[in-house]
């Protein structure tokens, strides 16, 4: 597995994670840059947030940027952990544990790590009046299906509270080093672990390359939405998208099942 070229394209808040687990699996040659970079921002909507926090049913963080989102505002506002602590927080899958490092605790646990699975497990509650969720405001890139369509399913079962409390957008400090591979056809795979990254790689390499033709394997089916919708049929689709172990597992097995050698 050494001399497989795997392109990692994920947020460096995620990205130390997938590379270890990889480097579990025996890949070595792993070219590691975010096409996508996340800013925080200084909503407005946190006043509201914060003055008002009891009065939320759930506070949905669906990101790890979420989560640090909000603990960096809430410390701006100087909210007390007590507080904090009687809040009703969902977050998916292992972010569950990034938010405990935190002395915070997610609220429900959900079959799927997903927002469609925040969102089925939420609908089983009754009268659920008002959520807040924190979302990237998207620049430079078409938004990915999944965010809003999450919002709507969510507005399905109770008032939700929109908080634009990031921004994501494509890397300005990309790396010219991973785009020059891409155009040289120098790699084995690219893989992606959201549909932002599939918009932006689409932004970023423009007219360069056969978009179509990019060797993308995808983290799970979300993802694999946004390649889809760019006609792009990934290699491979993971189906174990609780962890990056699982990815790193399905492209160990797709390498060793499969003549790849570029």
């Amino acid at each position: 597995m050494k001399n497989k070229a795997i392109i990692i394209t994920t947020p460096m808040v995620y990205a130390a994670r997938l590379v270890s687990a990889l480097q579990e699996k025996g890949f070595s040659n792993l070219v590691q840059h975010s096409v996508i970079e996340n800013i925080f921002v200084d909503s407005p909507h946190f006043h509201l947030l914060f003055d008002t926090l009891l009065t939320y049913d759930f506070i949905i963080l669906p990101s790890r940027n979420a989560i640090e989102a909000f603990i960096e505002q809430s410390k701006k506002y100087t909210i007390e952990l007590e507080l904090l602590q009687q809040v009703r927080f969902v977050t998916i899958g292992k972010d569950a544990d990034y938010l405990l490092k935190f002395g915070l605790t997610n609220y429900l646990d959900s079959t799927e790590p997903s927002t469609e699975g925040i969102f089925n497990a939420l609908k089983k509650y009754a009268k659920i009046k008002k959520m807040a969720v924190l979302v990237p405001k998207v620049e430079g890139i078409d938004e990915p299906d999944i965010i809003p369509d999450f919002l709507n399913d969510l507005r399905s079962i109770g008032q939700v509270h929109k908080i634009e409390a990031y921004i994501t957008r494509p890397s300005e400090t990309i790396d010219k080093q991973i785009t020059k591979r891409i155009i040289d056809d120098n790699y084995n795979i690219i893989a992606v672990t959201s549909g932002g990254e599939i918009e932006a790689l689409k932004s970023l390499l423009g007219s360069s390359v056969d978009f179509q033709s990019l060797r993308i394997v995808c983290f799970g089916p979300y993802t694999a939405q946004s390649a889809f919708k760019h006609n792009i049929s990934p290699l491979l689709v993971g189906n174990d998208f609780s962890s990056f172990d699982g990815f790193a597992d399905a492209i160990h097995t797709y390498f060793a099942n499969v003549d790849n050698d570029i």
